[in-house]
């Protein structure tokens, strides 16, 4: 078990072909008494990409669509990205960081309407969450819709929960 999350924490560091060196000293029937989450996450750590995408396709759990979705991603697939991105989204119960980066992962495979859609969602549970206000503002700035962005960012500053220093700061701090 400790070489299966060594190897995982090696390829989630970029020790891609270390972390592979050592999974090629575990037995193969250990392998087996994975969970698929953590097998699916052991490849994807180690960017063995079509192992990852065999593991995640034989999932019928929307919730592992999370996982799928990243490795579509990194496989350019994006339409089957969007399409896992969003089941895991819509089967809830995600996790606030899980949900987060569900979103980015729809703004990386560019679907923002979608992931609009899914971040303003996501802002409602979370609206104190700085890095998805700030990736959504760089969203709309980046397709020149300054005006949003800044309504976003005035909403935000304007929160009582969100209105700290630490906040003014850092908005301050990146003009």
């Amino acid at each position: 078990q400790l070489r299966i999350e060594l190897a995982t924490l090696m390829g989630w560091n970029g020790l891609f072909e270390q972390g592979r060196e050592l999974l090629s000293t575990v037995k193969p029937d250990f392998l087996q008494k994975l969970s698929a989450d953590e097998l699916g996450q052991l490849y994807f750590s180690l960017k063995m990409n079509k192992e990852a995408l065999a593991v995640y396709k034989e999932q019928t759990n929307p919730k592992m669509s999370y996982g799928l979705g990243w490795a579509f991603l990194e496989a350019g697939e994006l339409e089957q990205a969007v399409k896992a991105f969003t089941a895991a989204i819509e089967a809830g119960d995600l996790g606030r960081d899980n949900f987060r980066d569900a979103v980015f992962g729809l703004m990386a495979a560019k679907d923002f309407d979608t992931a609009v859609r899914y971040a303003l969602k996501y802002l409602e549970t979370y609206p104190e969450d700085i890095q998805m206000v700030s990736r959504l503002g760089d969203e709309y700035l980046s397709r020149n819709d300054s005006e949003t962005a800044i309504k976003l960012y005035e909403a935000y500053l304007a929160n009582p929960a969100t209105n700290s220093p630490e906040t003014k700061y850092r908005f301050s701090a990146s003009k």
